[in-house]
């Protein structure tokens, strides 16, 4: 291109200035590079100057490949010949192809022409000219990702899978393969097909990404007999390249916005067999203090690999597997019977190759333990809010809960326990005694109560005179019979509970919640001695007043800078201030008022309007 003689500043503020100019051609789709281009005409111009944008026919975006010094292939009649060799290697024409890429897809968003961008980006790759540009954060991004494609084109297509034989295990009515990856050494694979033979119905099973399993109906395995089955694996990666294009001496190379796919594959074959023994399990879940079997516990059965071959919830009948390959197996229970102890213990079953059933006896104890219930003294209803501990005979704390309106069932191994109270329930005094129970150990829970008191005390409520609702941010305090300070705090969205002695007190608000006014109301109150909680409600009313704002008429911005007042309904005059950057509030009695404009901000007209407003 023409060597622009602007300081980068000016050339950059009148790129910015063509950007408004682009015309974008379409794209036009090419089976493959055409061996030519031609009638290659200039696009944007900057004064005399051509700047970047070069168009053929009108119909494809022509990129510049030999520096931005170098003249532009402009003009009728010029053609421009594919260079098929000796020029840029498969890695160089991914990496073009891949910033090519971004500006097709529009992914190029930054404050200059997405083409300059790519312009720019195209040559600092290729380690031709770009000024100073090419230090750009966007221009450097591009010349990342070019690199990436280069390496990816570049690096030796090596794919493999990650074992080298199948292994087959049998899930319900299918012997299912081990999971199969496939994977290239470079880390460039983008995708694969696989194909499976070697006996019925053989398929490919739960693909998901470059993994994979092989699978077939279990009953094409009879006992006695061998399946072998053969998978093949295609892998593939593919990525995009563009060519460069030779316009004669003294003049650009240039590039256009076309790309052609590349794709590399390799071929990989693995193999395995089943052969199916005839075994099976029964097994049967039981009490052991009464023989009887048990409906209801969740069981899990696994093979010595790990691999689940059935989960199942017990009935009173004894569930049989059969087929069952030779090997090691695992019963395991997830979820107890109702009424039952889980069961921790892992039974080992061992299967030989005798068609024989084994039976398995598996053992749950009944659960036992406590329903814990904490109640009013007074009332004998259930308290929330209780803190507990239980201990053991020991004097080991087995248990912390806290008591709800519900009794709390706690699982307790056979034995004596104590439960205490480490904290009460709000309104309650604390529970100094210690309740003692016995856990049976042939099943069974318990019934624990425990009583609390109740706690003399009174709750505060602050609230919204309009709405009733609770208001935060009010000082309050409480004083005594004697004009002594009890409690003092600052209210929430909450009313207030203070446990206080029986006796006469006095509410008072010392600051008020913030676009409120100061409530001077003194409110006498008494707690008393029957354990009542006393509710006291203190009202605030709202402040009134009124927010300014100063704003230029164009683009509604706060205006700083103008001097204005606010006069009363008999044209006295209230406030008066210097408008900011932020609208201004005042608190003002209800009333009618004018406002107008003294002062004009710097810069602007004085408004002679008086807006009249009320405060209600």
């Amino acid at each position: 291109m023409k060597n622009s003689k602007r300081k980068l500043a000016v050339l950059l503020f009148t790129f910015i200035v063509t950007i408004l100019l682009t015309i974008v051609g379409g794209q036009k789709v090419f089976a493959a590079h055409p061996n030519t281009i031609s009638a290659i005409q200039e696009g944007k111009k900057v004064g005399g100057n051509t700047w970047f944008h070069v168009k053929t026919s009108g119909s494809r975006k022509v990129f510049c490949t030999s520096g931005l010094n170098v003249a532009t292939p402009a003009g009728t009649g010029r053609s421009c010949s594919l260079i098929k060799s000796g020029q840029w290697s498969e890695s160089n024409q991914a990496a073009i192809a891949a910033i090519i890429s971004e500006y097709n897809k529009g992914r190029i968003k930054g404050y200059y022409d997405p083409y300059w961008y790519a312009e720019i980006a195209i040559n600092k790759y290729l380690g031709n000219s770009v000024y100073s540009a090419g230090t750009d954060s966007l221009v450097q991004s591009l010349v990342s990702k070019a690199k990436n494609a280069s390496k990816k084109a570049g690096t030796k297509f090596e794919a493999t899978l990650s074992s080298s034989s199948i292994v087959f295990k049998k899930e319900g009515n299918y012997y299912v393969s081990n999971v199969i990856t496939v994977k290239d050494k470079g880390g460039y694979l983008d995708g694969y097909d696989v194909t499976a033979r070697g006996t019925k119905n053989v398929e490919i099973y739960n693909k998901k990404g470059n993994s994979f399993q092989v699978r077939f109906p279990a009953s094409n395995v009879e006992i006695g007999k061998k399946v072998t089955v053969t998978i093949g694996v295609n892998a593939k990666k593919s990525y995009n390249v563009a060519q460069n294009y030779y316009c004669g001496s003294g003049v650009q190379n240039v590039t256009i916005d076309y790309l052609e796919t590349r794709n590399i594959s390799t071929y990989i074959e693995i193999s395995g067999s089943v052969e199916r023994k005839g075994n099976a399990i029964e097994i049967v879940k039981y009490n052991p203090y009464t023989g009887k079997n048990i409906a209801g516990a969740t069981l899990v059965l696994k093979n010595s690999s790990g691999k689940q071959i059935s989960s199942w919830v017990t009935t009173t009948s004894a569930k049989k597997f059969t087929n069952l390959p030779a090997g090691t197996y695992t019963l395991t229970e997830t979820k107890a019977p109702n009424g039952y102890k889980k069961t921790s213990e892992t039974v080992k079953i061992t299967v030989k190759e005798d068609g024989k059933t084994i039976r398995v006896n598996f053992k749950n104890y009944p659960k036992t333990g406590a329903n814990v219930l904490k109640i009013d003294g007074t009332t004998n209803k259930p308290v929330a809010g209780a803190k507990l501990v239980i201990k053991n005979a020991q004097g080991k704390v087995v248990k912390e809960l806290v008591s709800t309106t519900q009794a709390i069932k706690v699982d307790l191994d056979a034995g004596t326990y104590t439960l205490t109270e480490t904290e009460a329930p709000n309104g309650y005094k604390k529970t100094s005694e210690a309740v003692k129970f016995t856990v049976n150990k042939n099943g069974g829970y318990a019934e624990v109560k425990m009583k609390n008191y109740p706690e003399t005390g009174a709750e505060i409520s602050k609230i919204d005179v309009t709405t009733g609702k609770e208001l935060p941010g009010a000082t309050l305090v409480i004083k005594d019979a004697k004009g002594k300070e009890v409690k003092s705090w600052v209210s929430t969205t909450e009313p207030t509970y203070f446990k206080l002695e029986p006796g006469k007190y006095t509410l008072t608000e010392t600051i008020a919640p913030e676009g409120y006014k100061l409530s001077t109301e003194t409110i006498n109150f008494e707690v008393k001695e029957d354990g009542s909680t006393t509710k006291v409600t203190m009202e605030n009313k709202p402040k009134t007043g009124a927010k300014i704002s100063k704003q230029d008429i164009t683009n509604k911005q706060e205006l700083p800078g103008a001097t204005l007042v606010i006069k009363d309904a008999k044209g006295k005059e209230v406030k008066s201030w210097v408008s900011t950057t932020e609208p201004t509030y005042f608190e003002l009695e209800p009333g009618k008022y004018t406002l107008s404009e003294t002062i004009a901000p710097e810069g602007y007209k004085l408004s002679t309007e008086t807006i009249e407003f009320e405060v209600k």
